[in-house]
């Protein structure tokens, strides 16, 4: 696994629905097994609609701080790129809620979906920690002894999901390599 490259990434949204509500902020980081990061990825999007005030109390993103900022099309093809070849393994907590809004958006784009697997960090939780009480990113980053940024947002949500990915590997039994972490 010394060679494969991992992406954390984490999204912020304009509410809960992949199919009515927009993405406003792309966070991610890559990095190895060994902890090394190779790069980061953090970017503000115009979703061309008003966050409601809930979500920004969520978030702490307005709608100044998008205001002039680019497109999801700009953003995706840039992220996309990020991602790079095929066999770069990517991670979110609760993936399915970032991975819907991410092919939701690429879908609209009219890009191809990248085909690289996804890591589930809550899954990947449940199975290594069976006695944690509540799996969400914070409780984990809490029990895991990770300090966790105070804000909710994608790039220190995503450093989170890395760092408490690393320390899941390293729970019993060990992750030793690529086959046994994706079954």
């Amino acid at each position: 696994m010394d060679d494969v490259e991992f992406i954390a990434f984490d999204l912020e949204t304009t509410g809960l629905s992949s199919t009515s509500c927009q993405i406003v902020e792309f966070g991610a980081v890559r990095f190895r097994a060994d902890g090394t990061e190779l790069d980061r990825l953090e970017q503000l999007v115009d979703p061309r609609c008003r966050i409601p005030a809930v979500v920004t109390r969520i978030h702490g993103i307005t709608d100044a701080m998008v205001q002039g900022k680019p497109p999801i099309e700009d953003v995706l093809s840039e992220f996309v790129q990020f991602l790079g070849e095929s066999d770069t393994i990517l991670m979110a907590h609760n993936a399915s809620f970032d991975i819907g809004f991410l092919s939701v958006a690429i879908g609209r784009c009219g890009m191809p979906l990248p085909a690289n697997p996804v890591v589930d960090t809550l899954s990947l939780s449940r199975r290594r920690l069976p006695g944690l009480g509540s799996h969400r990113l914070e409780s984990i980053a809490r029990h895991l002894g990770i300090s966790e940024s105070t804000e909710h947002r994608a790039l220190g949500d995503a450093l989170v999901v890395q760092s408490a990915f690393l320390k899941l590997l390293s729970q019993p039994p060990v992750i030793t390599s690529l086959d046994d972490l994706l079954s």
